[in-house]
């Protein structure tokens, strides 16, 4: 997937620098059916390649629908500029020679709103590297910043280059009596186009081993900390016994032992194949026993010990009991009683 919004993106920086070839040749005189074809472009450039970056940390992989609403922006521009489609050819023309602060406000939001979102998916596309290399910087620090060195550099430098891709439209639009801003324009595309280029032959077989080896790795960092966490919970039930409130609630056991409640229900169900009340109250049932062995039956009566081991229900705690043990508590306390004489 990855490799395949690495050619979406590269598609569309080959379109824009069509189109603006087209224009500087004098092709879109001859053919202006051709005509802002491309003004939806820059809105979809952030998307991808915040689709590529997770696609390479593992985040979020595959398609997802929800995905698809990054590119309704796009979408929009073209509805929202449908019109011009079915400008009379001259009309167009003298539109695509007007500058923004000429044509209208439509355009001039238009010239505004595609600058912006490239920055924006680029930013929180360095933001999702760096959450990444957090997670895995216990285990495989060193190897990840060399697999994703060159995916850092080239948003860094993505972002340099549509800053001054961005100073070239602005001028170009707003400050139409100078002609540096199509110069910066041109020359700024031209270059990052080539660097896109390479970019792509650099991101070789060995980096996408690397990448692949380290989230191989991950799902075993992710069963060593669920193993560690099991192991935090065996140790915090056995010294604390916090199973002996009978209000005790899962978010509250989570808040004891220092780990997030989504947590604790995965290390439940993966570690002990328990649901939370299966598991608190099987611990339940156990105090319940070891009271009974100690003696407690003496001078209190079953409820009783069932209340201090954490029950707050009759009917709970003998119905646990029963499926646990295949026999009622009475009957565990005779059966104790005979062994012991």
């Amino acid at each position: 997937m990855a490799d395949i919004y690495l050619g979406v993106l590269l598609l569309l920086f080959s379109l824009t620098f069509l189109f603006n070839y087209f224009g500087y040749a004098g092709i879109f005189e001859s053919n202006p059916e051709l005509i802002f074809l491309d003004i939806g472009i820059p809105f979809l450039l952030g998307p991808v390649t915040w689709y590529y970056v997770i696609s390479l940390t593992h985040i979020q992989p595959g398609l997802k629908f929800d995905r698809f609403l990054h590119l309704v922006p796009g979408i929009i521009i073209y509805v929202v500029f449908l019109d011009i489609v079915f400008l009379p050819p001259e009309k167009k023309l003298e539109l695509l020679q007007m500058p923004a602060s000429e044509a209208g406000i439509r355009h001039q939001v238009h010239t505004i709103l595609q600058l912006i979102s490239v920055p924006v998916y680029l930013i929180v596309s360095l933001g999702t590297i760096n959450n990444y290399q957090k997670q895995i910087r216990r285990t495989r620090s060193a190897i990840k910043k060399l697999s994703h060195r060159w995916l850092r550099l080239f948003l860094v430098i993505f972002l340099l280059f549509w800053l001054i891709i961005s100073t070239g439209l602005i001028l170009a639009n707003f400050f139409p009596s100078e002609n540096t801003g199509f110069l910066i324009f041109t020359i700024g595309t031209c270059i990052f186009s080539l660097f896109i280029g390479i970019y792509g032959i650099l991101r070789n077989k060995v980096t996408k081993n690397l990448e692949i080896t380290d989230f191989e790795l991950s799902k075993t960092e992710k069963r060593v900390q669920e193993v560690i966490n099991r192991n935090r919970l065996d140790t915090f039930m056995e010294d604390r016994k916090p199973f002996l409130e009978p209000e005790l609630t899962l978010h509250q056991l989570a808040d004891m032992i220092g780990i997030q409640a989504h947590v604790l229900s995965s290390v439940l169900n993966v570690e002990y194949k328990q649901s939370f009340f299966d598991f608190i109250n099987e611990r339940r049932i156990n105090e319940f026993k070891e009271r009974v062995k100690n003696g407690a039956y003496v001078n209190f009566s079953i409820l009783a010990i069932a209340y201090d081991s954490g029950f707050n229900s009759k009917t709970a705690f003998y119905r646990f009991f029963k499926k646990t043990e295949g026999y009622s508590p009475g009957e565990f306390i005779r059966i104790h009683k005979e062994k012991s004489n």
